[in-house]
C-alpha cells in the first residue's frame, strides 16, 4: 500500500502520509480547538509528526513499528489538494482480523462531510481489500458530532466506559463503537 492512494469519491482521497502532511498532522492536533474530545499531551507534536511520517514510509498498513501497528493516512481534499485532516487504523486492536479508527478534521474544514467521506473509503478499504471482520471506534461522549458520523454510518454504540477518558482536564464518557463486515455489506445503498 506506502504510495498508493485510496480515491473513491470525486471530493477526496485517502493516501499514506508524507512529509507534505506534517503541518496539518501538527495543526489538527495543537489548534486551538483541536483537542476538545481527545486526550492529546504530547508535549513534542511537531517531532512525533515527522517520526510517524518517516515511520510510515518504511512500512505496509499492518506492519509493526515503534506506533505498533497503527498506520496514518492523509485526507486530501481533491480540488486543492490540501490535507484536510488524517485517519489513522490500528490494525489487529482489539483482536485478529479487527482495527481501531481515528480521525481528525482540521477545523475550517469541519462541517463539510469530508470525515464522513474519508470514514466510509477506509471502512469500505478495510472489509473488502484487507478481509477484516470487525471495525471498532471510540469517541469522547461529548463529541456528539463524531457520534452521529459513525451511527449514520451503521457502526452501533455497543458500550459506555464512565469517566474514562481524561479531556482537557475533565473526566469523559467514552463511547465505544463496532462495525462487523457483513453489517457493512447488507445496509441499505451498500454497492
Amino acid at each position: 500500500m506506502t504510495g498508493n492512494s485510496l480515491e473513491k469519491n470525486d471530493r477526496i482521497l485517502l493516501r499514506p502520509i508524507n512529509d507534505g502532511d506534517i503541518y496539518a498532522l501538527v495543526t489538527a492536533r495543537t489548534g486551538e480547538d483541536a483537542n476538545r474530545y481527545t486526550g492529546w499531551d504530547c508535549e513534542d507534536t511537531q517531532g512525533w509528526a515527522e517520526k510517524i511520517v518517516s515511520e510510515m514510509a518504511s512500512k505496509n498498513p499492518g506492519d509493526t513499528g515503534p506506533s505498533g501497528t497503527w498506520y496514518q493516512y492523509a485526507i486530501v481534499e481533491r480540488s486543492s489538494g490540501e490535507t484536510v485532516g488524517d485517519i489513522g487504523v490500528g490494525f489487529h486492536i482489539p483482536g485478529p482480523q479487527q482495527a481501531e479508527i481515528g480521525y481528525r478534521i482540521l477545523e475550517e474544514f469541519q462541517g463539510r462531510g469530508i470525515a464522513g467521506d474519508a470514514v466510509g473509503i477506509m471502512v469500505e478499504h478495510l472489509f473488502k481489500d484487507h478481509g477484516l471482520h470487525r471495525l471498532v471506534a471510540h469517541v469522547a461522549a461529548p463529541n456528539q458530532a463524531s457520534s452521529r458520523l459513525l451511527q449514520a454510518l451503521g457502526f452501533r454504540r455497543e458500550g459506555e466506559m464512565r469517566k474514562s477518558f481524561l479531556c482537557q482536564g475533565e473526566w469523559v464518557d467514552d463511547y465505544a463503537y463496532g462495525l462487523l463486515a457483513e453489517e457493512w455489506r447488507t445496509r441499505p445503498g451498500h454497492k
